[in-house]
């Protein structure tokens, strides 16, 4: 399974967001995370802003690490961003679930081959 965590709008306030959450993925999930920038603007020699990360060959222990990691840093943020994971037609917000809420999340996506998880502002 693939976990994709991406920004919903490519913005520089959320830039950060992702750098944080993909490092403390790396450290708690110990799996090879891949991040996406944004090519660079015309004139920047570092490339662009970091637009999404991603989990690649999951376990569902990863899995389970992941969605844990997302509710507890969406939890700290929540006035400000959102963690929502896109599973066809619905949305699950993340922040608030309670441990067996998360064990059921993750006893239903697992077994797919792919996860949407996106990261959002909460506009003032």
């Amino acid at each position: 399974m693939e976990i994709h965590i991406r920004a919903k709008n490519a913005t520089p306030d959320l830039s950060p967001d992702l750098a944080e959450l993909a490092n403390s993925l790396a450290e708690d999930v110990a799996h090879q995370i891949a991040r996406y920038a944004s090519p660079p603007s015309k004139g920047e020699k570092d490339g662009g802003l970091l637009v999404g990360i991603a989990i690649l060959s999951a376990t569902l222990t990863a899995i389970s690490t992941t969605i844990n990691v997302l509710n507890f840093w969406a939890s700290r943020h929540k006035t400000e961003k959102t963690v929502a994971i896109i599973d066809g037609d619905y949305t699950i917000l993340l922040g608030n679930l309670s441990e067996p809420d998360q064990q059921r999340l993750v006893d239903k996506i697992h077994k797919r081959d792919q996860v949407e998880i996106v990261l959002s502002s909460i506009k003032s």
